[in-house]
């Protein structure tokens, strides 16, 4: 399509929401049908991106007030009876909940197969869907209930246990499991980037840490510590040359991927206000 034929609009969905928490992290899945939220109420939850394209600008208009709220036990969107018109048909794909702290990250990986969430209970969740759409329709029960999901790797002090996603009864479209949740950090982690292969991922935390992943083996390949204060941000050279971190010390680092060595430390303030 020209940029000719192309037209811009800004909408403001009421349907997506966290039950009054704040959203913290967005992201579109690289074929632009999806998109995915992490909120401070704990939860990853994946919309179709299908209805915004089916907005009427007119209800919006109508909505002066906050998004309406949902029942705070379902975690789903509000029904018809919220308010003057029913949420749209498959708004939210499925919905996750098993990170123990408010979801401060949320990313698909390139390949767009998987989904990393990362969160103030000091994990990163890797998520896969199951299935193509024609198999979960097949396995869903008689009573419409989509197959419950199993952690992949091992929990931590034993909070967290392997079981069914509660949310997934009520019949969403897509059911994503857990993959594996990946353990390192000793405080929140802040942010996470993927590499182009969508083999590996980074995360960053408030204990001043990097650490990079192997998201096929679950395990540990490096952990970057030469940091002065809390990393908050990371990028991934889309050459898979370099990786970036940004810190509260003022100090942009450059890491090279090959060996995981600083390259370069690019000092962006003369000194840092905690």
């Amino acid at each position: 399509m020209s940029s000719a034929n192309r037209e811009s609009m800004l909408v403001r969905p009421w349907w997506v929401h966290h039950t009054g928490h704040p959203i913290n992290s967005i992201d579109v899945d690289p074929t632009g049908s999806r998109f995915v939220t992490g909120g401070g109420d704990k939860l990853v939850k994946i919309w179709d991106v299908d209805p915004l394209f089916h907005f009427n600008p007119a209800s919006q208009n109508a909505r002066d007030g906050p998004a309406p709220s949902a029942s705070k036990s379902s975690g789903a969107p509000a029904s018809a009876g919220d308010t003057d018109e029913p949420v749209p048909e498959r708004s939210l794909l499925c919905c996750m909940d098993n990170h123990n702290g408010a979801v401060n990250c949320v990313r698909f990986c390139p390949a767009g197969s998987m989904i990393a969430s990362a969160s103030d209970d000091r994990s990163v969740i890797l998520w896969k869907m199951r299935g193509p759409p024609a198999a979960r329709s097949a396995n869903a029960n008689a009573n419409g209930a989509l197959p419950s999901s199993s952690f992949a790797s091992s929990e931590r002090n034993g909070e967290r246990e392997s079981g069914r996603n509660p949310f997934r009864d009520r019949g969403h479209p897509e059911d994503w499991y857990c993959h594996g949740v990946l353990l390192h950090h000793s405080n929140n982690v802040e942010d996470v980037a993927w590499a182009p292969d969508s083999l590996r991922l980074a995360s960053c935390s408030v204990d001043n840490n990097v650490v990079i992943w192997d998201v096929a083996r679950i395990e540990r390949l490096a952990v970057l510590s030469d940091h002065n204060g809390w990393v908050k941000g990371l990028s991934w050279d889309p050459l898979d040359k370099f990786l970036t971190t940004q810190t509260a010390d003022g100090v942009m680092r450059v890491w090279r991927t090959s060996d995981w060595k600083l390259e370069k430390e690019v000092c962006a303030v003369p000194y840092c206000l905690f």
